[in-house]
């Protein structure tokens, strides 16, 4: 596999072609900035007692900042002449705040103008956190996104 600091495809990557693994971190202080950010303070993302009296180990990063580092990670993948376009994913389990995430990818489809990006994302706990995921860009020709 690749590792999940490439430079794009340039025109190299059938379908089948497997990326990754790319590695996130998401630390407190990170969460607390997002939730500052997004206005969803929710206490399952930034409250240890209230997280665990909710059934989890710990506090929870929230979806949409995980879904964006994973959309950043495919982007590198995909290259600088690509463009996010659309982007769907199943949460499968949680990540806990201070977790690390894993970050696989495999082309399912590509054409000249578009490549889209399996994607699956594993816990350092060693549990799928995203599944069925895929992210769709375009890939422009003239150097331009």
């Amino acid at each position: 596999m690749d590792s999940g600091h490439s430079d794009g495809l340039d025109g190299m990557a059938d379908s089948g072609f497997e990326f990754g693994p790319g590695e996130l971190s998401f630390d407190a202080d990170r969460v607390t900035e997002y939730a500052e950010l997004s206005g969803d303070h929710n206490p399952i993302h930034l409250d240890q007692d209230y997280a665990r009296a909710q059934g989890l180990a710990g506090p929870i990063v929230h979806g949409m900042l995980l879904l964006s580092g994973v959309c950043g990670i495919a982007q590198g993948w995909a290259g600088s002449n690509a463009r996010l376009v659309s982007v769907s994913c199943r949460f499968h389990r949680p990540l806990l705040v201070g977790g690390r995430l894993m970050v696989y990818g495999r082309v399912i489809a590509r054409s000249s103008t578009s490549i889209d990006i399996g994607i699956e994302a594993v816990s350092d706990a060693d549990e799928k956190v995203l599944t069925r995921s895929q992210a769709a860009f375009r890939i422009s020709s003239n150097g331009q996104p």
